[in-house]
């Protein structure tokens, strides 16, 4: 009896690190995620060039 409560014990300890451990996965993923989303280089369109969708001839 008191075996089945020991296993009990360890399975539940066993299941709990498991899901520690998906949620922190989870978690990091995304803060990695939106690290590279962020980490590119982002072009402004400048003002004074022409539009290349403006048909329009000088």
């Amino acid at each position: 009896m008191r075996d089945i409560f020991t296993y009990l014990l360890i399975g539940l300890i066993v299941i709990g690190l498991l899901l520690l451990l998906i949620l922190q996965n989870r978690k990091d993923k995304r803060k990695f995620i939106d690290k590279l989303n962020q980490d590119y280089k982002k072009y402004d369109k400048h003002t004074d060039d022409k539009d290349p969708d403006d048909l329009k001839s000088d």
